[in-house]
């Protein structure tokens, strides 16, 4: 059907004036954004859909599975070789024992690695970013009540990022490059933001993209949860994608190669993930959390360990990579 001529243009023409006119521009609130892109039959963006999707997550109450103490006790082992030293704590006593100047988060959430690298004295400033206005406006809530100087917080589409040339000293993804739809073009404007010698820290899923998943990842993964109680489970095993994120595992195999090219690796430190991650992600983790389940928690950890030294894993899901500008 035609669109309905009003004036001097069609319908369509003058309410995307009218809106455009307002100056609220790429600033303007998610729900006029959703109700312009209603009016005028656009579909949703890649980067509107996910900040939905951040901004009723339950930040409070969701059980993830690198909270529960003995996954954490595990990935530390293997990145720092010892079970209470965590990878952030050795990038500071390895590398910034001085603090850098300047550092950036991309995907900062509610902010907890930027306050820990401020406690930890890792920069001297950091500039956390992130999609989510309601995760933003957490993090500045606790960064003023911890009366924490030296935090900024910016609102930012990663996909469409544009940066300072040579302004950190150092770059910080904590599970957020996995969505990102171009980790080649994002990783390219983060090398060209560094200075030279800057750092690269990467604390990151780097397995199948969405579309890459087959039964063979999750066959080990699917043994252990046929031998579990129903009342352990909250829904089948299936790719650990989560739901209403289309930015999740967009492009995510494409990350290690990303920063292979333009980054000299000075630790690749995988943590694996292969039997955890599908199926931590699909049991209750409340009930995890007890202490009684504690050697159920640790015959998974050991059943991956064995998986990963007789070869059945050979593509780690998760990886702590450490990296400098060349």
């Amino acid at each position: 059907m035609p669109a309905e001529q009003t004036g001097s243009g069609t319908a369509r023409e003058r309410i995307a004036a009218a809106l455009g006119s307002t100056g609220l521009g790429p600033k303007m609130p998610a729900f006029i954004r959703r109700w312009k892109r209603s009016l005028l039959h656009e579909p949703p963006r890649v980067a509107d859909q996910a900040e939905a999707h951040w901004d009723t997550q339950p930040h409070e109450t969701a059980i993830q599975w690198l909270e529960i103490p003995a996954v954490i006790q595990y990935v530390n082992s293997r990145v720092t070789t010892v079970p209470w030293l965590y990878p952030l704590v050795a990038f500071k006593i390895l590398v910034a024992e001085y603090p850098l100047r300047r550092g950036i988060s991309i995907g900062c959430g509610t902010g907890n690695l930027e306050r820990a690298v401020h406690r930890f004295r890792i920069c001297e400033e950091i500039t956390g970013i992130d999609i989510s206005r309601v995760s933003l406006r957490k993090a500045r809530e606790v960064a003023r009540k911890e009366n924490l100087r030296g935090i900024r917080y910016e609102r930012g589409d990663f996909n469409e990022l544009r940066l300072p040339e040579n302004a950190y000293d150092a770059a910080f993804f904590h599970g957020s490059l996995h969505h990102v739809g171009d980790p080649d073009r994002l990783l390219g404007e983060i090398h060209k933001s560094l200075r030279p010698g800057a750092w690269l820290y990467v604390d990151e899923y780097i397995g199948p993209s969405r579309d890459e998943w087959t039964p063979s990842h999750l066959a080990e993964a699917q043994r252990e949860y046929d031998l579990l109680d129903d009342a352990l489970k909250l829904w089948p095993l299936n790719p650990p994608i989560a739901p209403g994120d289309p930015s999740e595992m967009v492009r995510s195999s494409r990350i290690r190669g990303a920063i292979e090219k333009r980054f000299e690796i000075s630790a690749f430190r995988p943590y694996w993930g292969n039997l955890l991650f599908p199926l931590l992600c699909v049991l209750d983790g409340r009930k995890l959390l007890d202490p009684a389940n504690e050697p159920l928690v640790r015959r998974f950890i050991d059943r991956e360990t064995a998986l990963v030294e007789n070869g059945t894993f050979t593509d780690p899901l998760f990886a702590v990579i450490v990296a400098r500008k060349r």
